[in-house]
């Protein structure tokens, strides 16, 4: 929809244009089917796909794509540049696109994908991300979901935003300060037997993988973030014989899946 704002006066008169998107009412939803077309035995194919639309879906808004891809990775993989996309909300919604923008910038660009349209937009969606969760950042150099309104910093919340900061200084500036306080601060809290203990609150458990309730899972993430980060490695190297000894526990970690990557 083009939108016209006119200015007149006396004596001169102006008027600017702007095209504006306008997305049909209601909450957008996707739904995919996937047919795996197998040519081994044979040299046609022939399946009958059932579309239904619900109910209540807005009028004129429905849409059908239909694609082919010669991969059976590659519509994971061709999908990549819609898991780039504006941060926005409290400190751990932002970093829930934040993130996703570094790891999907940072392999389109060693594999040779990163076209310069989408390197524009996934720096500078970097750079608002990056600012916002700076405003989630506490004095004590901590961060949690709302900052200073919060009772304490979040020890998970905390690595995550160290690591993820690290990793997007190959495509912005970041604040190495920054980084340096959050990782002094995960230290200072470390446990006598190499344990992290997680003084704050995770709002968003999705996030955490079904680690939330596991110091093991926790310590293992927090010194995979530091390691990665490589600003205060020899304060935690001298503990590593006890981590290991804590990490080797993993009895009482579940699901399987986060006892592989404890270990």
């Amino acid at each position: 929809m083009r939108v016209q704002v006119t200015a007149v006066t006396a004596g001169a008169a102006d008027a600017v244009q702007r095209d504006l998107l306008v997305e049909a009412e209601g909450v957008e939803r996707e739904y995919n089917q996937a047919v795996l077309i197998d040519l081994k035995d044979t040299n046609t194919f022939q399946k009958t796909v059932s579309i239904d639309f619900p109910p209540d879906v807005v009028s004129d808004s429905p849409r059908v794509e239909f694609s082919v891809i010669g991969d059976i990775m590659g519509p994971s993989i061709n999908g990549l540049d819609k898991l780039i996309k504006m941060p926005y909300g409290c400190g751990e919604q932002n970093m829930l696109n934040f993130a996703p923008t570094i790891f999907v910038t940072e392999y389109l660009t060693q594999t040779n994908q990163l076209t310069s349209d989408l390197e524009s937009k996934s720096v500078g969606f970097m750079e608002k991300g990056y600012q916002r969760e700076l405003t989630y950042q506490r004095k004590d150099g901590s961060f949690s979901a709302f900052g200073q309104r919060d009772p304490s910093g979040s020890m998970w919340l905390t690595a995550f935003v160290a690591k993820s900061f690290q990793q997007a200084r190959n495509f912005i500036y970041v604040d190495e300060e920054t980084i340096l306080r959050a990782v002094d601060w995960i230290i200072v809290r470390q446990n006598k037997d190499g344990s992290f203990p997680e003084p704050g609150r995770i709002i968003h458990k999705e996030m955490l993988g079904g680690g939330a309730s596991s110091t093991t899972t926790l310590t293992a993430f927090v010194l995979i973030a530091i390691s990665e980060v490589k600003l205060r490695s020899t304060e935690i190297a001298q503990d590593l014989p006890l981590l290991k000894l804590m990490l080797s526990d993993t009895s009482k970690v579940k699901p399987p899946l986060l006892v592989i990557l404890t270990v």
